[in-house]
């Protein structure tokens, strides 16, 4: 078979040995925003209610679907409050080597604007915990619409979260 019949077959992602990715989604301008639903690659991977005024609110995607499992050294711009930032999980599978999409499909309108910010990182497995992360990626979002970030190598140097 040609090389050229293979090119449009996506690399899997790199390989991390014993880590897990996390992308959290904050509603971190402090109002309601629409609610929606997320897509990684097309494969619908949880939803964000961001309904609540004020309050950092939104969710956390964990690669692996061995669940529990406990993060215990947090390195995203906005704090994890399992009250009002519920946890999913996604086959990591569904990873690709490079540029990956996030797709953000609003499910419900409020009416009041959108901007947030998208925190993406690997974390070392631990048992059960999650410790030492390192960055992939960060970048706000502004409401629907198709997110993309680099995942081609298993950390990056070290990028602030984007200023509110």
């Amino acid at each position: 078979m040609p090389c050229d019949s293979c090119k449009d077959i996506p690399r899997p992602a790199p390989v991390c040995e014993n880590k897990v990715l996390i992308i959290q989604i904050c509603n971190s301008n402090y109002a309601k925003d629409d609610n929606f639903d997320i897509y990684l690659n097309n494969v619908y991977i949880g939803h964000v209610d961001l309904t609540m005024d004020y309050v950092l609110n939104g969710g956390m995607f964990i690669g692996d679907s061995s669940f529990p499992l406990t993060i215990v050294q947090p390195d995203f711009c906005c704090p994890i409050d399992p009250q009002i930032m519920p946890t999913f999980t996604f086959c990591k599978e569904i990873l690709q080597f490079g540029i990956n999409t996030l797709k953000f499909v609003r499910t419900q309108d409020n009416h009041n604007g959108n901007y947030g910010l998208v925190s993406i990182r690997n974390y070392t497995r631990d048992g059960i915990t999650l410790v030492d992360p390192c960055f992939i990626s960060g970048f706000s979002y502004g409401g629907e619409g198709e997110y993309t970030f680099d995942y081609s190598q298993c950390c990056y140097p070290s990028n602030p979260c984007p200023n509110d």
